[in-house]
């Protein structure tokens, strides 16, 4: 639980004036809240985070401190669920491929194919919870309140060699981790067990071919010193992430600190999309031009070349629907939501574009 503590002025006045001059100010309360972060302070991500904080304590003034622990350094990405529940963190990125079993339902929208922009995805993921009770329920069970969405962004594959057309895909060992390792053998590659980290020895060495990765990485763990190909396919993202804060914390909170919490979490959405479409543009960029002397061929799919990549997403859809409903969940109402709720960011996308360039 965050250590709430009566603010020093609240009490220098209350001890001057008497409590019951002060009203409902004498109720006001701080919070130092003890964030659980996975990642490491580096990236759009971890400065979309730092922003959240710090906007949470300037428009707070000062009632609500977020102290980052970056790295896995409070606890690992596997325990965070249960530590922001618990109270042993007040708050903390959560991944639902880590707890399966807590998280079902939630897990659906790192579904290859599913979503394709990274604003569409985090704002409609995070709104379903509003139209599906059992998104809702699985982490309030938890005793934890998902206060915002996050995205990895867009997948892509990085290859040694152009992979345009699902002919190009037969045989070829490809890293791919959750859906995306079911995608690729549906598609007639060879899905390789291979680690994020591992990725660019088994390039290097041809152990694999090419791999899933999102353009900001590809460049960051330096993969294009040894795979000068990525096709953009754009094949779905990692949705099923987020940011979550303890349930009792929450509800301890006044409506008017509950509102500054709720606002600033959308916003972060909205931030965390703006940098990160920069960086995957400074990316894209960098490497066409040949960053740190690789130079990049970007293959960009046509619908049609997509759309028969994407063919298989269904049967994995068809798995989830069947999967929790051995748990007595009705999955396929539930994608419709996640489907309606995607179309109209989507629309909204389209008529107005981002937030920040309005």
């Amino acid at each position: 639980m965050a250590l709430r503590r009566f603010t020093v002025g609240v009490l220098a006045a209350a001890l001057l004036l008497g409590a019951g001059a002060l009203g409902g100010q004498a109720r006001a309360e701080s919070y130092d809240i003890r964030f659980a972060e996975i990642g490491s302070p580096r990236g759009p991500r971890a400065e979309a985070l730092q922003w959240w904080a710090d906007e949470l304590a300037a428009r707070s003034d000062g009632q609500i401190k977020v102290e980052i622990f970056w790295s896995g350094s409070l606890v690992s990405a596997k325990e965070v669920l249960q530590a922001v529940g618990s109270g042993l963190a007040d708050a903390g990125t959560i991944v639902a491929a880590y707890t399966p079993a807590e998280t079902p339902v939630w897990a659906v929208a790192s579904t290859p194919f599913l979503f394709e922009d990274p604003w569409v995805g985090m704002r409609a993921v995070f709104e379903a919870r509003e139209t599906i009770p059992e998104l809702e329920a699985e982490t309030s069970k938890a005793n934890v309140k998902i206060v915002a969405n996050n995205t990895t962004g867009s997948m892509q594959l990085v290859s040694k060699m152009p992979l345009v057309e699902v002919a190009d895909l037969k045989g070829k060992k490809l890293r791919g981790a959750g859906g995306w390792a079911h995608l690729f053998n549906e598609l007639g590659a060879v899905s390789v067990n291979v680690s994020g980290a591992e990725a660019y020895q088994a390039l290097d060495r041809g152990t694999i071919d090419g791999s899933m990765y999102s353009i900001p990485l590809v460049k960051s763990y330096k993969l294009h010193e040894v795979a000068g190909h990525l096709t953009v396919a754009d094949m779905g993202q990692s949705l099923a992430y987020g940011i979550g804060v303890n349930l009792d914390l929450w509800e301890s909170m006044s409506p008017e600190l509950q509102k500054v919490l709720s606002q600033t979490s959308i916003e972060y959405m909205d931030h965390f999309a703006m940098l990160y479409l920069e960086d995957e543009k400074q990316a894209r960029e960098a490497m066409e031009a040949g960053a740190d002397g690789h130079k990049v061929v970007f293959h960009d799919l046509t619908e049609e070349q997509k759309a028969a990549w994407a063919a298989p997403a269904q049967l994995l859809l068809d798995q989830w629907v069947e999967e929790v409903g051995t748990r007595g969940i009705e999955g396929g109402p539930i994608l419709e939501k996640f489907r309606a709720v995607r179309e109209k960011y989507n629309e909204e996308l389209a008529a107005k574009g981002y937030p920040w360039k309005r």
